[in-house]
């Protein structure tokens, strides 16, 4: 299975539904816990769900099974485990906030939307 493929595939539909700083961060050789890291932001809480919800979705189809999702309840940051690929749907301000990009910032960003 091809994951910087899947990967790819999950940022273009998120910048399909919207989602803007979409960053796909290479961090295989940082962790065992994903090969891949997506973050984007959305506008609010309820787009972060709603997002969520269709990358989901989305996600069916690549052969990625979802281990666990949180902060759904809220919505100002959503996690989604698909193991070897794991997506962060923040609202912006809770992108600002929380900055994860800088913890990673050693890692290969294998794509960039703008």
């Amino acid at each position: 299975m091809d994951f910087l493929e899947i990967g790819k595939q999950i940022a273009n539909e998120l910048e399909n539904l919207g989602a803007k700083k979409i960053e796909l961060l290479d961090v295989s050789k940082k962790t065992n816990q994903a090969k891949f890291l997506i973050f984007c932001n959305m506008a609010d809480e309820a787009l972060t769900k709603t997002t969520a919800l269709q990358i989901q979705e989305f996600v069916k189809n690549s052969g990625l099974e979802l281990l666990h999702t949180d902060g759904f309840i809220k919505g100002e940051w959503i996690i989604q485990d698909f193991n070897e690929i794991i997506i962060h749907i923040f609202t912006e301000t809770s992108r600002t906030k929380y900055n994860l990009e800088k913890l990673w910032k050693d890692s290969k960003n294998a794509l960039k939307f703008k």
